[in-house]
């Protein structure tokens, strides 16, 4: 099997691939981190209740773990109504596969595990959730290649493996291509990470970037988004000094990239205030 359950010490479950040796998620495992780092954040019930008709990319489908934490969350609100729209990408779907063979450690997923099913055998899964219609679909293979595929979205849960793993799924060059596809909309993204490469290059594309909750085990993590409205916490400009003493923050085209950053109009907006 491609990828194995791993116990962690609060009891939580995830799994390990294998191939590259990266669990799904963290030692809080992956109610608790769908939680934190996802669900809690976006908040979708509640922009599903003002306005009902809501894309969400799920980057980095793993269990389903970040999506149905988010069906949670609509499910205990009343005034969530509308279409939901999600587009799940993933190159191994088989991590789905295994979780949903093994639910007895993935307690998360029991509620759905009707629709996960359909998601994985089909590719596609609608259902109902309170007054809201969802439309879930599986998009196998390069996200990049396949975004082309779905409508622009609204939020997307940014959860690939580790920058350290897939560098080139965290690029400059590919945060642009998220920018670009989101266009003139409001949308927001939401992940894991808050290393300084990751989020100078979020700048560099054109995003807002802000601080998201601790996870214990991570004290940050990032939320970007296309105004800085959307953000509750900006960076501010003491960032900036992260650009002169990291390391890991060089490459062939730092230069230019950090003049990108520097003249990135969140600081303007800071100073104003």
């Amino acid at each position: 099997m491609p990828f194995r359950i791993h116990s962690h010490a609060n009891g939580s479950h995830t799994l390990v691939d294998e191939e590259n040796g990266q669990a799904m998620h963290s030692r809080i495992g992956p109610r608790l981190e769908a939680n934190l780092v996802y669900a809690a954040r976006a908040r979708i019930e509640e922009r599903l209740s003002a306005a009902p008709d809501y894309t969400l990319y799920d980057v980095g489908l793993g269990t389903g773990s970040n999506v149905t934490a988010t069906l949670d969350r609509i499910r205990a609100t009343p005034a969530a109504r509308g279409r939901l729209r999600i587009f799940s990408f993933e190159t191994k779907p088989d991590g789905l596969g295994a979780a949903l063979a093994n639910l007895g450690d993935f307690p998360e997923l029991a509620d759905w595990a009707g629709p996960l099913e359909d998601l994985f055998r089909k590719s596609a899964a609608d259902f109902r959730v309170g007054d809201v219609d969802v439309e879930w679909r599986l998009l196998v293979g390069d996200f990049y290649a396949r975004m082309s595929e779905a409508p622009p979205p609204d939020d997307l849960f940014f959860d690939f493996y580790s920058p350290k793993i897939v560098p080139e799924l965290w690029s400059y060059s590919a945060f642009a291509r998220i920018r670009e596809k989101i266009g003139e909309r409001d949308a927001r993204l939401f992940t894991y990470s808050a290393a300084t490469p990751v989020r100078v290059h979020l700048f560099a594309a054109g995003f807002f970037v802000g601080a998201g909750v601790s996870t214990g085990v991570k004290s940050e993590t990032t939320i970007a988004a296309t105004r800085p409205g959307l953000l509750e916490s900006p960076l501010s400009k003491e960032w900036l000094r992260k650009l002169e003493t990291s390391a890991s923050v060089a490459g062939p085209r730092f230069d230019e990239l950090k003049i990108r950053v520097l003249n990135h109009p969140q600081w303007k907006l800071h100073s104003a205030n």
